[in-house]
């Protein structure tokens, strides 16, 4: 239920938050909670960041095990040329092809039970936003 009308709301000049003359607003109770909110959901998001690249790396490097009597040069090549294959598959899939694909790229990877589910989360929530990280990662990982 509305309280009684107080009539037109002036704006003080000067003030930096304009706040309503006779009125305020409270500030929060703990501005320092919504901080570590922020700071933990960024933490999260780079803990899948990070774990997108490692998938990347492990894949990169579990393909490119046996393959041995490459001089430098060629071994270079041959990573980039994987990484570049494993980029343009993803890149040509979306939503439900997408995951499953990623799942592939994910047998190369040992992931403790908190880091997968973390990554599944992501997959669940973000796909789209996991499928961009991981074309990113997978050009970092070169």
């Amino acid at each position: 239920m509305l309280g009684p009308a107080r009539g037109p709301i002036t704006l003080r000049r000067g003030s930096p938050s304009l706040l309503p003359s006779g009125d305020s607003f409270a500030a929060p109770a703990k501005p320092v909670a919504r901080r570590d909110l922020m700071n933990t959901r960024s933490t999260r998001l780079e803990s899948v960041d990070l774990l997108i690249l490692r998938v990347a790396k492990a894949y990169a490097d579990r393909k490119m095990c046996g393959r041995t009597g490459l001089d430098t040069q060629s071994a270079r090549k041959e990573r980039e040329r994987v990484l570049r294959d494993a980029h343009t598959n993803i890149k040509i899939r979306y939503d439900r092809d997408f995951v499953d694909y990623f799942a592939t790229l994910c047998w190369a990877s040992d992931f403790t039970k908190e880091e997968f589910r973390t990554l599944t989360r992501a997959l669940k929530e973000r796909p789209h936003q996991v499928r961009i990280t991981m074309m990113l990662a997978l050009s970092a990982a070169g």
